[in-house]
């Protein structure tokens, strides 16, 4: 006789049904977990390596650049006009707009800036005027790399 038609005979069925049904789930779940794919050795630090890796050495795209230098002054500007209200939430979606626009020209200093103004520290004012003279830097930069290739930019 097996277990369950000796529990129904002997009418023991609400709690021992029940402990056997929990004892079941419970196999089974922890059957199924032993059985679950794993992720390879390594592969989240492959994944994380990857995140942190340096931009490609290759040159973004001369609208790109164009883009960024046309838009980047009027972000400054909202960013500045957060600081001196005390929006904290203001600031941390433009200056994260911000480090997204920078990254895709590799401006990985202003990035940093960017970074550090999106967590809303006591210095805002002054990583402001930073990422200002950092822009300044770049803003430089990038003409002087659309110049070579034929185009002006303003």
């Amino acid at each position: 006789m097996t277990p369950w038609v000796s529990l129904l005979v002997a009418g023991a069925v609400g709690s021992a049904l029940t402990l056997v049904v929990s004892r079941f789930v419970s196999f089974y779940i922890e059957r199924q977990l032993r059985r679950a794919p794993t992720l390879p050795s390594g592969f989240r630090a492959q994944r994380k390596a990857h995140r942190l890796e340096a931009p490609p050495t290759s040159r973004p795209r001369s609208k790109t650049c164009e883009h960024f230098l046309r838009q980047v002054p009027g972000q400054l500007d909202q960013i500045a006009l957060a600081v001196a209200a005390g929006d904290c939430a203001v600031v941390r979606v433009r200056t994260h707009k911000l480090k997204g626009s920078c990254a895709a020209i590799g401006a990985q200093a202003m990035m940093a800036l960017c970074a550090n103004l999106e967590l809303c520290p006591d210095n805002q004012h002054e990583l402001v005027n930073m990422l200002r003279l950092q822009f300044a830097r770049t803003r430089t930069e990038l003409l002087d790399e659309l110049m070579v290739g034929g185009r002006v930019a303003s």
